[in-house]
């Protein structure tokens, strides 16, 4: 049976470079149905909101609400307001081959996975950051084949086929709205023995300058790109330039 999706409140207190402000680190279980993800992802929105609402006066205190466990905190005599929600790599889904994985895909705009969980971060007042697919766009001609009209008119568009996808974070913020230079895409694919990432995912091209957020300044990397310290070095840069 799998498991109901938790979320865990964390105290954004590490020094400097964090707020006092609230985050909540949600798990789920992706499958290939987005509107079955969308749904965890929905109801984890939703516990953050309300576990940032429950005030805790026992630091030995373990409260457990709508299937969230929340380790209290020491002298925590008021309330608090969880402002940003952390989901995992690839929530809205995972194909069970690569071409399942790009039919699957939807342009960010029209994807039902997004345009729930913006929903969701304005119903609750909650930030999100969370891992999708998106598909790119190459033309679909065959190079070889000279282009029977290079000056197409005003206006006309090259028909274009998804052939890969973008693993990508975005960052709703609380009103709903995608960051607009918060997206990053996945650079460094995880090919080993029989695991070929990039045989459905394009590798993306540059890092991501730090954005604020309500626990500090962000910066995105995905999964594989841990394994490499000079991406997150970069980003640490940046975010000293940046102040």
């Amino acid at each position: 049976m799998a498991k109901a999706p938790a979320v865990m409140k964390a105290k954004a207190d590490y020094g400097p470079l964090w707020s006092s402000e609230e985050q909540a680190i949600g798990q789920i279980c992706s499958s290939n149905s987005m509107a079955a993800n969308l749904a965890q992802c929905v109801k984890l929105v939703s516990q953050a909101a309300k576990a940032g609402a429950k005030a805790h006066k026992n630091s030995n205190e373990i409260s457990h609400h709508h299937d969230t466990t929340i380790p209290s905190r020491e002298n925590a005599d008021t309330a608090t307001t969880i402002q940003i929600l952390f989901l995992p790599e690839a929530s809205d889904y995972i194909g069970t081959s690569a071409a399942e994985s790009i039919s699957l895909a939807r342009p960010i705009s029209s994807s039902p996975f997004v345009t729930g969980l913006q929903a969701a971060a304005a119903q609750h007042n909650v930030a999100v950051h969370v891992g999708i697919h998106v598909p790119t766009e190459e033309k679909a001609q065959d190079p070889a084949t000279p282009n029977p009209n290079p000056n197409p008119p005003l206006g006309s568009t090259t028909p274009t086929t998804p052939t890969k996808l973008a693993n990508r974070t975005i960052y709703i913020q609380p009103n709903g709205a995608i960051h607009p230079t918060g997206s990053y895409d996945k650079i460094h694919l995880f090919d080993y023995a029989t695991l070929r990432e990039s045989a459905s995912i394009a590798a993306g091209r540059c890092l991501v300058p730090p954005i604020p957020s309500p626990v500090g300044r962000l910066g995105s990397l995905i999964c594989f790109d841990l394994r490499f310290p000079e991406p997150a070095l970069h980003l640490t840069r940046s975010r000293t330039r940046d102040g």
